[in-house]
């Protein structure tokens, strides 16, 4: 039997296994459909295909909006998508009579950043790499309920021990440049994202693979080998860093943006708009085998302010765009505009340094984070769209999160902790933040809610905030921010948390913390990555460095001439399969 053979039925033997703990309610079944879906096994093969209608949305994660301040009394929430409507339904809107219909060009401000990249590779924000992912593709897909689906990549499975993955990619797909794409490009693409010299974020995400760990078996299968067994793999190469380019790219995605995705680039105006014009000779197809994309172009636009973008979505100039709670309200009065919201797993996040005084002190850390109530950040800052947080990163928006409940606040157990840790009469902070308006509407709502304990908060915005955010700082300063969402819980903690993590900005180190994560991402049973996870979250909640006021949900609005658009809890865009419902 081929080696392949033999993972491949190892592989489909720990599906059934997963499936039979499902059985025995030791996994939830969207926790079995996740393991599934990263272990690259087809359902229908292993005769458990009915498994896989069950989870098509993410489970609720609220059924009402929390009372809110302001002129937003007709807001309401149903399930999951999470929809803003003037009146509740749960039932989907049909397709009009006729069906789709193709052609047109669709406008949005949304989730999109106008500025002119070099590198795909070293681009450092998902708003960017939507650029991306109109023009390029990724082997993988992750889905809003994310689980992960071919797209140039097939299939891929897992060696016995973890170490190995072998992806098989798909035939019959072209650059838009007219290069053939196959196993060079997929080489190409990752030992640049793993090179030192490309300084790509992808290096830290996947800090498991080294230069010429990328193996071309032959001109349709990679082997991907990594330095230790991996549990999530599949997931990275979703990563927004690793679009694939072709091996004959030369270095400047603007002068050549060569991608094998839905659209091309038409014109471009840095810091303006993009045009993107369809292709007509896209490889993916629709449910019903249809060409894809149903628009003719995409346009990107850059608004200067709200009053710009609110006036041009009024006048039907834009038919998809970003809204925040402020302008909620005005959204709210424009016929033939639906306001809606997804619930995120991004977060704002108060820095304690582990390593400073005085949140070298445990006692200090945990004062201060049940010295807040969360629940009023909710609905003070965020109008009742989120979700209070619980001091670890991950909310339910996880099928493997493990529920923590949020932190409760208790006054005089705050100043107990401060009275044994030598602050009987209380304490002087600085806080640092950057000085965007939510940044500072959070600062100020930590600084009144910690005052009752005894944390004497002074505000202190800082425009270069990210330039200093991985330094010491001193004594008694402590900072804020905020995180998006990431594919999988393992990319928090090798980034953020981990001792030696790149951005461990809170400074903590936990030697049994990395045992750990290094156990949870090495494990490939899915019930016991389920307690692992468990307990990472657990040591963070009880001595990390991390204060987290909550979960955010997004908020956006489209024209009710949208059809098809999903938007991905993961903070990416898609238009391959949006269209346009008017003449």
């Amino acid at each position: 039997m081929k080696k392949i053979d033999r993972d491949q039925r190892n592989r489909d033997d720990r599906v059934r296994d997963a499936y039979s703990q499902m059985q025995k309610n030791k996994l939830t079944r969207r926790e079995f459909l996740r393991f599934a879906s990263v272990m690259g096994a087809s359902l229908t093969a292993l005769g458990l295909g009915a498994c896989q209608t069950a989870a098509t949305s993410l489970p609720p994660q609220a059924t009402t909006v929390p009372p809110t301040s302001g002129p937003l009394p007709t807001a309401q929430v149903i399930e999951q998508t999470v929809v803003v409507e003037r009146e509740v339904t749960a039932t989907p809107v049909p397709t009009p009579l006729g069906g789709i219909k193709r052609g047109g060009k669709m406008v949005s401000t949304f989730f999109f950043d106008t500025s002119r990249f070099n590198d795909p590779a070293i681009i450092n924000s998902y708003f960017v790499s939507n650029t991306l992912r109109q023009v390029c593709d990724f082997l993988v897909r992750v889905t809003p309920e994310l689980l992960v689906v071919p797209a140039l990549a097939t299939g891929w499975t897992p060696s016995a021990d973890g170490k190995t993955w072998t992806v098989n990619l798909r035939e019959g797909v072209t650059f838009n440049h007219g290069k053939v794409f196959n196993a060079d490009d997929v080489v190409f693409t990752f030992e640049r994202l793993l090179d030192p010299e490309t300084a790509s974020g992808f290096a830290g995400v996947a800090n498991y693979l080294k230069p010429g760990s990328i193996e071309k078996v032959d001109d349709y299968t990679v082997n991907f080998h990594a330095d230790r067994a991996v549990g999530d793999f599949p997931y990275h190469l979703f990563d927004y860093h690793a679009a694939v380019l072709p091996a004959d790219w030369g270095g400047d995605f603007y002068t050549q943006p060569y991608g094998t995705g839905p659209f091309t680039i038409k014109s471009f105006k840095p810091d303006e708009s993009i045009t993107f014009q369809a292709r007509t000779d896209y490889w993916d197809k629709d449910a019903n085998g249809g060409a894809l994309p149903y628009l003719d172009e995409l346009e990107i636009r850059k608004y200067p302010d709200d009053a710009a973008y609110l006036d041009a979505i009024s006048k039907g100039e834009i038919h998809l765009t970003g809204i925040s709670s402020a302008t909620l309200p005005k959204i709210l009065e424009m016929p033939g505009v639906q306001p809606l919201t997804f619930q995120s797993n991004g977060f704002f996040n108060i820095v304690l340094h582990c390593n400073e005084k005085p949140f070298d002190d445990v006692r200090m850390r945990e004062a201060l984070k049940i010295a807040v109530e969360r629940q009023k950040w909710v609905d003070s800052v965020e109008l009742g769209y989120a979700i209070p947080g619980s001091d670890q990163p991950l909310s339910s928006v996880y099928a493997e999160a493990p529920g923590i409940p949020p932190t409760a606040q208790d006054i005089e157990q705050a100043k107990a902790l401060l009275a044994e840790a030598g602050y009987p009469d209380g304490i002087d902070i600085t806080l640092s933040f950057p000085n965007d308006e939510t940044s500072t509407s959070t600062a100020t709502w930590l600084a009144a809610s910690a005052a009752e304990a005894g944390f004497r908060i002074t505000l202190a915005p800082n425009p270069e905030y990210f330039n200093t955010w991985l330094d010491d700082w001193g004594e008694n300063i402590i900072g804020l921010d905020n995180w998006g969402m990431r594919s999988t819980p393992s990319e928090y903690f090798n980034i953020g948390y981990a001792s030696e993590a790149a951005w461990n900005e809170t400074h903590y180190k936990n030697p049994d913390f990395d045992a750990n994560l290094a156990a949870y991402d090495a494990e490939l049973d899915p019930v016991k990555r389920k307690s692992l996870l468990s307990d990472l979250c657990t040591q963070l909640k009880a001595d990390g460095g991390l204060l987290t006021t909550g979960h955010y949900k997004v908020l956006y609005a489209q024209s009710a001439v949208v059809k098809g658009f999903k938007m991905n809890p993961l903070g990416f865009t898609y238009y391959a399969d949006a269209w346009l419902d008017q003449a």
